[in-house]
């Protein structure tokens, strides 16, 4: 693959590359419903404050997947070899391996990341709480002050909305998304495909490409910013929604890793939902009640869980 395409951008897998001599903080969250149009880029409304020598300020990228449970890459120990861009990045620069979300529900989780405070402090403690956010500053506005170009590609599910604190907006559900780049049509045809799925698990190929996929598409978006910023230094948020539930993936990522492949639950059998408690109970029986037959799918589910992390990679 060459490192430009025809009109000299950058492609996916550079545009990682290049991304890890910046900062990059690898984080894990669950979604919300949510479509908005681009925000065009605006001026830097502050002074560059170039670094001890004039260099210019690192660009900072977050980088966010959602629902990426932790040890499931070739660098962790996994069978499977799901995700080596972000293995190599991590080899890199520094893998923390024993770092946790401060909550394990989006909008609470997510808000700590860019308010820099726990559940207890910026007071969201749930999903639908996000305007409940109470904070004196979060990364955007920091961004902005030091003259940084601020975007948001991705899912968002917090207070944060298009703004003066965010110079380009691009924004993701697990259903829906931006379409201002690519194919309209098809992205709103696959759009009404996902959304029949009802968050479960797709049993045959998704009959859509890759370019259809949301990671493609957020990534698409991201690289037009950098693109727009120039020489400007730029925080940006890079936020995908998967592999987040309804699993889904198109070829070539379906039975990249084949169920009957998968390595066994680490619970021989369903027996140990009655030592966690009720609460593990009581969360497999709503699982059963979307999907009743999540058991016995349940290697496929995985499958296409582990192809969907090898697709955000290839990104």
């Amino acid at each position: 693959m060459s490192e430009k395409n025809g009109s000299g951008r950058i492609n996916r897998r550079t545009f990682l590359r290049h991304a890890s001599s910046g900062a990059i903080a690898a984080g894990m969250a669950v979604g919300m419903a949510g479509e908005a149009s681009a925000a065009a880029l605006q001026p830097t409304p502050a002074p560059f404050r170039p670094q001890a020598g004039g260099k210019r300020p690192p660009n900072v990228i977050l980088l966010i997947t959602d629902q990426n449970a932790a040890g499931l890459t070739k660098k962790a120990g996994f069978p499977f070899d799901t995700m080596p861009t972000m293995d190599r990045l991590a080899g890199q620069g520094v893998d923390f391996e024993r770092a946790y979300c401060t909550m394990p529900a989006c909008t609470p989780s997510r808000t700590s990341m860019i308010t820099g405070r726990w559940p207890c402090a910026h007071r969201v403690r749930m999903n639908y709480q996000a305007d409940a956010a109470y904070y004196e500053k979060d990364l955007y506005k920091v961004a902005k002050e030091a003259g940084y170009l601020t975007a948001m590609c991705g899912k968002n599910h917090t207070y944060l909305k298009a703004g003066p604190k965010v110079d380009f907006w691009r924004e993701y559900s697990h259903e829906a998304g931006d379409k201002t780049n690519g194919d309209p049509a098809m992205h709103a045809a696959y759009e009404k495909w996902i959304k029949n799925l009802h968050f479960n698990v797709a049993t045959e190929p998704t009959p859509f490409p890759v370019e259809a996929q949301f990671p493609y598409r957020i990534v698409t978006d991201a690289i037009e910013f950098i693109d727009k910023a120039g020489a400007s230094p730029f925080f940006l948020q890079l936020s995908i929604a998967e592999p987040h539930n309804p699993e889904q993936v198109p070829a070539p990522y379906w039975d990249m890793f084949p169920p009957e492949k998968i390595p066994g639950r680490g619970a021989a059998d369903l027996s140990a939902l009655n030592k966690l408690g009720y609460r593990a109970e009581w969360l497999h029986e709503l699982e059963k009640f979307g999907h009743p037959d999540i058991d016995g799918q349940w290697k496929r589910y995985v499958s296409n869980y582990l192809g969907a992390l090898r697709m955000i990679d290839d990104q």
